[in-house]
């Protein structure tokens, strides 16, 4: 995953409102590569973000220590 590369991993959820459990769902793919999710962190190259105010509140209560973006205009 990440940690074969320098590459990040930005992830964007859209209409999450449409996928009920969504949130334990992201979460438990992330905490799925513990390592990778790690050193993901530890170098600054995670970013889980949505248009979904809702998702980013509950996701960033889930997980504190991953950034949580929200976007709009």
């Amino acid at each position: 995953m990440v940690r074969q590369s320098s590459a990040g991993l930005l992830v964007e959820l859209k209409a999450p409102d449409l996928y009920p459990g969504i949130v334990a769902d992201v979460s438990a793919a992330l905490r799925g590569a513990p390592g990778d999710l790690r050193q993901a962190l530890a170098a600054s190259r995670l970013v889980v973000q949505s248009f979904d105010t809702d998702f980013a509140r509950a996701f960033e209560e889930l997980e504190p220590s991953v950034p949580v973006g929200v976007l709009g205009s």
